[in-house]
């Protein structure tokens, strides 16, 4: 079930499709791996209103803000972490809200590697959303 700007719910009985808002980003270093020193980074993201399906695009323009940081260990081992504070720009979501990542990655090999992440996200009014999962990539 997913709620839409308009208040009305989609579900499988009720069918809306159509594509949501365009959205732009950046991201600047802050500064570099030194030993122990983490990298950081500053991220950030605006979504455009009035582009796409309506029932999917916010009243005014959203933003995505974070600080994100990254630690190489070695050479199997990284860990990343982060925090930041979304505004969605819907009329109906005032308040902001808040996330935080931790994502400890390990390298198998030149191809494969695995990662554990644990995400959340709170907002005023709502329950704490948090995750946690397993990736796999290869290159």
């Amino acid at each position: 079930t997913i709620k839409t700007k308009k208040s009305r719910v989609i579900s499988a009985s009720n069918n809306t499709t159509g594509l949501s808002s365009l959205s732009t980003g950046f991201k600047i270093g802050l500064m570099a791996n030194k030993k122990w020193r983490p990298s950081a980074s500053f991220t950030g993201l605006v979504t455009i209103p009035g582009i796409g399906n309506s029932a999917f695009t916010p009243d005014n323009p959203g933003f995505d803000l974070g600080l994100n940081f990254y630690n190489y260990l070695n050479d199997e081992i990284d860990v990343s972490y982060g925090l930041g504070t979304i505004w969605s720009g819907y009329k109906d979501d005032p308040n902001n809200s808040y996330n935080y990542n931790i994502s400890a990655g390990y390298t198998f090999s030149e191809v494969f590697g695995a990662y554990l992440d644990f995400t959340g996200l709170f907002q005023k009014g709502y329950s704490p959303d948090n995750r946690f999962d397993v990736d796999l990539s290869f290159a």
